[in-house]
């Protein structure tokens, strides 16, 4: 009966903060629906999800990232998105990991920028097979990833995964087993989803990229977007 309680009043100031954040914004009457889901998102952000002194590891999955944020139409400042996380959390080390060809000379501008910036990048040339007499490119980056988050997690408090893969629930579960605490960044707001449900409903908190958009987003300097992977061959599948 105690715990019910506690359970009501915890909802009731969910409720309540809520319309006090969004009661702070300025509303127009055409745009008010948007403007109020939008505070809706920005609210769920900065409510619960990063502890100032949760030793917290940012896992960037470049591709997934990337395909994300095209759909978004959303440019990312990732010098604004490490600061981010460095104000609202004890940000141990940010990780970004991509494939990379020798002749992708802008992606490899950006990885150098971010080696030399506060991330830890890790990068291998795709894996190239023939299947059934066509070649085959594996672009994904996955075991790089599980193998450093299992790695660092007895050190961490919270990991932050950037990525909608699916695959990446058994390593959700397995983390949470061991007393972490779990959160997806990626997006609903794009047609299709690019966030797995499966991941989504593994994960104890799911950070919705486009809530994220007025802290991260790189003002336009003109210049195309640097971390796009290899162009797509139709002879070529990516898995």
């Amino acid at each position: 009966m105690k715990g019910m309680r506690i359970e009501a009043i915890r909802r009731f100031f969910d409720i309540c903060g809520f319309f006090f954040y969004a009661s702070s914004i300025r509303l127009g009457i055409a745009d008010a629906p948007e403007v109020l889901f939008n505070a809706y998102l920005k609210w769920k952000v900065s409510k619960s999800m990063l502890q100032k002194n949760d030793r917290t590891s940012l896992f960037i999955d470049g591709p997934n990232l990337y395909a994300a944020k095209r759909n978004l139409e959303l440019d990312i400042d990732y010098r604004k998105l490490l600061d981010y996380f460095r104000e609202r959390c004890r940000l141990i080390r940010a990780h970004y990991y991509t494939t990379l060809y020798p002749d992708q000379e802008a992606l490899r501008h950006l990885t150098d920028w971010l080696d030399y910036n506060g991330y830890h990048v890790v990068t291998r040339r795709p894996k190239e097979y023939f299947n059934e007499g066509k070649r085959k490119v594996k672009n994904d980056m996955e075991i790089e990833l599980i193998i450093d988050v299992l790695e660092a997690a007895p050190y961490l408090d919270h990991i932050v995964l950037f990525s909608g893969n699916g695959d990446l629930s058994r390593l959700t579960t397995s983390l949470q087993r061991s007393g972490k605490l779990v959160s997806i960044v990626s997006t609903l707001e794009s047609d299709p989803p690019m966030v797995s449900d499966d991941l989504r409903r593994h994960a104890d908190n799911f950070i919705e990229l486009e809530a994220l958009r007025g802290d991260i987003q790189r003002e336009w300097d003109g210049k195309p977007d640097s971390d796009a992977p290899q162009a797509y061959d139709p002879d070529e599948d990516d898995e």
